[in-house]
């Protein structure tokens, strides 16, 4: 008997061990290798907030917009307007192209709190006028507008964003921000105006100056500049008490007065 249930035991167990097996071979699966492709269309998702599907578009209401799919805008028209406060626009990795004649991919004057994100404008007057306050573009391309890519307000911010192709400035700050963007193969790469920082971006092969600061009280650090026309970086006479600290280029022009310079290096290598 004892031999016997030794026996039962020693099959129970073998058939337990077999269905172990069988289920962890079951949930083994590690996916596609294949990387995604660009994103596909979402007209058909209906997210929380409010869907932007086609353009022109007007935004009014404060909220969430998400675009859904990529949209050309209409001859003569700007592409998004928002008018008002307390607003997210999620370009949800998707691409506004300019239309014939076309004004500013997207025009916000005056509103405050408003975020602009994760996405393209190409085609444009303007890529992104945004001249609001207390505000923030990230992880935005700009490319090939015929005019400037953003123009950004007092008191915002743009970060880790793309700046290239431009008819004129790649990023043109106005008090605001730039931070650990991109800015290259514009005309010039940054216009920088009063109480503005610039700090942490990568400006190269623009068509004349990399950084012009035209401004007063404005702060350029910790920036990488080369491949430029004329200066790398250009401190303009009529700019007073700047700071220009632990930037890395080849050709820096002072002009204006008051400039702080602090741990500035140049290229190593020839320009």
């Amino acid at each position: 008997m004892s031999s016997m249930w030794i026996r039962l035991n020693i099959g129970a167990t073998v058939v337990i061990g077999l269905l172990l097996v069988a289920v962890m071979a079951r949930g083994a699966y590690g996916g596609p290798l294949d990387p995604p492709g660009p994103p596909g269309s979402t007209d058909g998702v209906q997210g929380p907030g409010t869907p932007i599907s086609s353009l022109p578009f007007a935004i009014s209401q404060p909220g969430y917009y998400y675009v859904t799919r990529h949209l050309t805008g209409a001859a003569g028209q700007p592409g998004i307007t928002i008018t008002t406060s307390n607003v997210t626009l999620d370009l949800g990795g998707f691409t506004l192209l300019g239309g014939p004649s076309a004004q500013d991919g997207i025009d916000v004057v005056g509103p405050r709190n408003i975020v602009v994100r994760n996405g393209a404008l190409r085609g444009w007057f303007n890529g992104i006028n945004f001249q609001a306050t207390y505000s923030r573009i990230e992880r935005v391309q700009v490319m090939s507008n015929a005019n400037q890519g953003i123009i950004i307000g007092a008191l915002s911010l743009v970060t880790d964003c793309v700046a290239s192709l431009n008819g004129s400035n790649g990023i043109y700050v106005i008090g605001g921000t730039v931070r650990n963007c991109t800015i290259g193969e514009n005309s010039p790469g940054m216009i920088v105006d009063t109480n503005s920082i610039v700090e942490g971006n990568r400006v190269y092969n623009n068509g004349s100056t990399g950084i012009d600061v035209i401004g007063d009280f404005t702060v350029v650090r910790d920036n990488q500049a080369r491949g430029h026309s004329g200066a790398d970086i250009l401190i303009e006479s009529q700019s007073d008490n700047t700071i220009l600290a632990r930037n890395l280029s080849c050709l820096a022009t002072i002009v204006g007065t008051n400039t702080l310079l602090d741990q500035n290096q140049a290229w190593t290598t020839p320009c």
